[in-house]
């Protein structure tokens, strides 16, 4: 059996003293870094908040004789937008878009439409029920617009000849910046 030396190396420790100034001057630096750390992301907050956001939303409904009756896109909804035509005998439906704007600016909307992405765009044009066009909707405010439900449904049958499915129809707007926003919900036609 092999036995092994190990070696002893010693080590000296040298204590180093703080004084109070290189402490105190430690803390500023630490304060200063945490400081300029808050401040660059306020600045990057305040960036990101300062132009207008805007959001769009898809919604149907039905036009009545002294307005229109909008709900949002689900299943119960339009269970809803059903009983309301029979009970009431309203017989134009309508779809449109709500806009919001989150953002602190203005947003410019150009015009507005329905698409099946991939395929056509409808932009609506005089049958419009809203705001003319080209419309600025103030931070924190929202704007409403809807048109006859006929071309909206004429557009998904056009798009179902062009794909083999039965493409989703969404609301888009352009805003002035050349942007075009696209709603997230959608709706479907039977072809």
């Amino acid at each position: 059996m092999e036995t092994i030396e190990l070696s002893v190396v010693p080590v000296t420790v040298r204590h180093v003293q703080i004084t109070t100034f290189q402490l105190l001057t430690f803390v500023v630096a630490a304060i200063g870094l945490v400081l300029a750390v808050a401040s660059l992301a306020w600045n990057v907050a305040q960036f990101l908040l300062t132009g207008g956001r805007a959001k769009v939303e898809l919604i149907r409904g039905v036009l009545t004789q002294n307005g229109v009756i909008t709900l949002p896109l689900n299943k119960r909804m339009e269970r809803e937008l059903a009983r309301l035509a029979v009970e009431h005998g309203f017989t134009e439906q309508v779809i449109g878009v709500i806009v919001t704007n989150t953002g602190r600016a203005p947003v410019r909307v150009q015009r507005w439409g329905i698409t099946c992405p991939g395929t056509a765009t409808y932009w609506v044009g005089g049958e419009s029920i809203g705001t003319d066009f080209p419309a600025t909707i103030e931070g924190g405010a929202q704007q409403t617009w809807v048109a006859p439900m006929k071309p909206a449904a004429a557009l998904a049958y056009a798009a179902a000849g062009i794909s083999t499915d039965n493409p989703p129809v969404h609301g888009t707007v352009e805003l002035g910046t050349g942007k075009s926003l696209l709603t997230k919900d959608s709706m479907t036609f039977s072809t």
